[in-house]
């Protein structure tokens, strides 16, 4: 309580752009996102919640490529807006995420998301029974908890 609040008037000034974007008010092109950092995207992907539609991801995805992104921090934070708001291009690059990287953070919270819908479940499901292997065990039991998936 007695900690004092942080202020970030760029982390604001992101908040400002997702708010007006997501009311319909800014197109992708007009964000000035070509300049933000790492920080930044992470912040703007972290707050959409369940707040973007199918048709405004793609055009975010057509202006930033963000389905393609190297950095692993907005590439998960991508992939789980783009789970939640059932914007099925994500799926390729989700497939490569989870079959690439073997951070149980990543990991878990991606198939958690994926495991709150009966369709992303099958295909999270089938998708692991596949590539499970290659994970760590700790990073398994976390996923067949999820996925109430059956080892061998």
């Amino acid at each position: 309580a007695s900690a004092k609040a942080a202020v970030s008037e760029c982390l604001d000034a992101v908040d400002a752009v997702r708010a007006r974007w997501i009311k319909g008010e800014l197109a992708p092109a007009q964000f000035g996102a070509e300049r933000w950092s790492a920080q930044e995207w992470q912040h703007f992907l972290n707050a959409l919640g369940e707040g973007a539609s199918v048709e405004q991801l793609t055009a975010l995805d057509a202006q930033f490529k963000r389905s393609a992104a190297s950095n692993s921090e907005i590439a998960f934070r991508w992939f789980v807006a783009g789970i939640r708001a059932g914007y099925a291009p994500v799926r390729e690059p989700l497939e490569r995420f989870l079959s690439s990287v073997g951070r149980r953070k990543f990991i878990g919270p991606l198939f958690a998301e994926l495991a709150k819908r009966p369709a992303d479940k099958a295909w999270a499901s089938a998708l692991y029974s596949r590539i499970r292997d290659s994970y760590h065990p700790v990073t398994q039991a976390s996923v067949d908890a999820t996925l109430g998936f059956q080892s061998r």
